[in-house]
């Protein structure tokens, strides 16, 4: 219940205008706390779950996916603006080779 108050609380004020940001900015980085080792955690499944789907489809392959995810990971799940959003998403854009939450060029 702690966890859900705190993201619910991140969510209403969090940065959202000046009269909260005060109040906003100990949410937001509250919420960053209490996700710090739920994200990472789930980066790491990520990476665990790319090398069991490529085992699965069989091949040489198993061992690439899992890698590039975890490189991937590691490599850029730093740059977001969220210190905790990037990671799972960085693990899951090298787990199936594709590249998200940067920009693209125009009609993509």
């Amino acid at each position: 219940m702690a966890f859900k108050a705190v993201n619910t609380l991140d969510s209403m004020v969090g940065y959202k205008n000046d009269a909260y940001i005060k109040f906003g900015w100990a949410a937001a980085r509250l919420d960053d706390i209490a996700n710090y080792v739920p994200a990472r955690l789930t980066g790491f499944l990520i990476v665990v779950s790319a090398f069991l789907a490529s085992l699965v489809k069989g091949g040489n392959a198993s061992m690439s996916a899992a890698w590039r995810s975890y490189r991937t990971m590691r490599r850029d799940g730093g740059n977001h603006t969220s210190p905790n959003s990037g990671i799972p998403e960085a693990a899951m854009a090298g787990a199936v080779g594709v590249r998200m939450g940067g920009p693209r060029p125009t009609g993509a």
